[in-house]
């Protein structure tokens, strides 16, 4: 999955990149879905091993196969987290110790999350990446979208 967009800030090895709707999601089924109709931009982060300086135009790549995946990470395991901390709130007792321990599993499962993610990639796992920097002159018309 290919974009372009503006670089509004770096920090470090990562980068902002103002992406417009039609070079983010342009190939996207479901962006009606996932986006208001009324926002045309949006803010990502990216990874710049590339060296792109506030400014620059970009083009960016995420894999399909880590989209897909964090989504479902992000997604379904706090859902299952928070049916398993009710489920384990009701042995302890009722009233409010289920709902409480289901709001607890799901925090706790945030935390899991970010902890793995570190752990196995310093971070660096699901971010998409730039992939090259756009000459000013160029509108980048010539790139297409996967």
């Amino acid at each position: 999955m290919r974009g372009r967009g503006t670089v509004v800030s770096v920090a470090g090895s990562r980068a902002r990149v103002l992406a417009g709707l039609s070079s983010a999601c342009g190939g996207c089924g479901g962006r009606s879905q996932c986006i208001s109709a009324k926002q045309t931009d949006r803010e990502i982060t990216v990874l710049n091993d590339y060296g792109a300086a506030v400014g620059d135009r970009v083009v960016f790549e995420a894999d399909a196969g880590k989209v897909v995946l964090s989504s479902v990470l992000l997604w379904v395991l706090p859902i299952f987290a928070m049916i398993a901390g009710y489920l384990a709130g009701q042995r302890f007792g009722g009233g409010f110790i289920p709902v409480a321990a289901a709001f607890l599993f799901l925090g706790l499962s945030f935390f899991l999350l970010q902890a793995v993610d570190r752990a196995v990639s310093g971070g660096r796992t699901f971010y998409p990446r730039i992939i090259s920097i756009l000459d000013p002159a160029d509108d980048g018309s010539a790139l297409c979208e996967d």
